[in-house]
């Protein structure tokens, strides 16, 4: 099937989301549209004629929310709702005009986390890909990175245990993984973790020298 205006010929679907019990989502790479009640008798409803998902895992849902990547980048909306842009000014330039024919898209809600992953590996397996973890409550987006490019995602999934469920990811090498806030290592690999601080006026004027005594 496809989804068009009436006269127009459709564009591709690129992904497909479950909203409810008689809801779905259509994407196209440019479109989005919901579909409400039977698909043979029920309504097609336009969410957006400009913006769209890239790749059919490029989604991921939490309570009504669903973030998506599309071409310009990382938006949010709710399940009823309309999509909007999250934060622009805090989107890094490397999820804009993603090539999806030369990279994988995934997506997950991390429970533990309370955020969303994004995965975005090269087909080739030779180049490191742009990962991130996406923090709706403080709006922000924080870069992840793997010990190396085996380690780099090709599909991914929630994993049940007697706690929370967990993001398990499989490896271009093959083997599945997760995220483990105790782990000092990454397979051997040393975890390379830091943080940016932009600048600070902390003299009273440009001509006085100040002393940094205690960091919090």
């Amino acid at each position: 099937g496809n989804v068009s205006e009436a006269g127009k010929k459709g564009e591709p679907i690129t992904a497909l989301i479950p909203v409810h019990d008689s809801r779905l989502i259509i994407a196209t790479a440019n479109r989005m549209y919901l579909l409400k009640g039977d698909p043979a008798d029920g309504l097609l409803e336009v969410l957006s004629e400009e913006t769209g998902i890239i790749a059919p895992y490029a989604w991921a849902r939490h309570d009504g929310t669903i973030v998506f990547m599309s071409k310009d980048g990382v938006y949010v909306m709710s399940g009823d709702g309309y999509p909007e842009r999250f934060s622009e000014n805090r989107m890094p330039e490397e999820l804009r005009s993603i090539d999806v024919d030369t990279h994988i898209v995934l997506m997950a809600y991390d429970p533990v986390g309370l955020g969303f992953h994004l995965f975005i590996t090269p087909n080739d397996g030779n180049d490191m890909g742009d990962y991130y973890f996406i923090d709706l409550g403080n709006k922000a987006v924080w870069p992840v990175m793997f010990g190396n490019n085996a380690h780099q995602p090709v599909a991914v999934c929630r994993m049940k245990n007697k706690g929370l469920e967990e993001v398990a990811m499989l490896g271009s090498d093959g083997v599945w993984r997760k995220f483990d806030p105790k782990a000092q290592d990454d397979d051997g690999t040393p975890i390379v973790s830091f943080v940016v601080l932009g600048v600070i006026l902390i003299s009273p004027n440009d001509v006085d020298d100040a002393v940094l005594a205690e960091l919090s």
